[in-house]
């Protein structure tokens, strides 16, 4: 008897445990300044604030790699649990659940070959005649979105994407957050091939997201919610955004 009490007691605590580990989805490539591994492994400004919140309200996290579209299709079935930044879009909206703030705010920016002759007035309209390729599974804002899909092809990360406008032989339009092409760039001794052309074509708010296939969902995003609400007032926050160069969302 006292051996089946202990058992029971053994499984009710692995079970507590368990449940206060949330597994978090990332994309393969890294996401610098969001998420990137460093001389002192992963950081970044969203695994930064994630984690001072997540030792806030007792859990852990545990960080799984995959290309992005299979994040996402993880966050549909629940073989992750959340991811650190997401854009608030209608369609992903019926997979997860959000946190009621945005922490990090971010930035799309078309960039091309340096040895193009090219203006932007800031209406895509007006670049009609030129292909464009983003990430596959990226949101890069209304506008984007609305162009004829013949005219915006997909690469798997942002490496390819480099890959594939820095080439001069091509008059290609890569779309892209300026700091991770940066990164990729310079990785791949590239930085003087490509130029970025303002303004930029999109700029929104980036949410901790939940996937909805856990039971628990709403409950997690409220909790999470409210703590990140103490976490913005802190001078913690603002030495992380200083970090990484980031603003706090909605401020210049």
């Amino acid at each position: 008897m006292r051996y089946l009490l202990s058992l029971l007691l053994f499984c009710s605590l692995s079970t507590s445990v368990l449940a206060q580990t949330l597994t978090v989805g990332l994309s393969l490539a890294d996401y610098p300044p969001y998420y990137f591994v460093g001389d002192k492994g992963l950081e970044g400004a969203a695994v930064n604030i994630a984690e001072d919140i997540a030792k806030d309200l007792g859990y852990t996290l545990s960080y799984k790699r995959y290309p992005w579209k299979r994040v996402q299709r993880n966050l549909q079935t629940g073989d992750v649990d959340m991811v650190l930044v997401y854009f608030k879009t209608p369609e992903r909206a019926k997979d997860v659940v959000y946190t009621d703030k945005p922490h990090v705010s971010e930035k799309a920016s078309l960039f091309v070959s340096s040895n193009m002759d090219i203006t932007f007035s800031g209406d895509l309209k007006t670049l009609s005649a030129y292909q464009f390729f983003g990430v596959r599974g990226y949101f890069y804002g209304d506008q984007y979105a609305g162009l004829a899909e013949n005219h915006k092809g997909d690469v798997s990360d942002e490496s390819e994407l480099v890959r594939r406008i820095a080439n001069p032989n091509f008059e290609l339009i890569g779309v892209g957050n300026q700091p991770a092409i940066e990164f990729y760039a310079r990785q791949q001794g590239v930085e003087s091939k490509l130029k970025f052309l303002t303004p930029p074509i999109f700029e929104g708010y980036n949410y901790f997201a939940f996937s909805r296939a856990r039971t628990d969902a709403e409950m997690i995003a409220q909790r999470f919610s409210k703590a990140l609400k103490r976490y913005m007032t802190t001078k913690r926050y603002q030495v992380v955004l200083r970090k990484y160069g980031l603003t706090r969302p909605g401020k210049d």
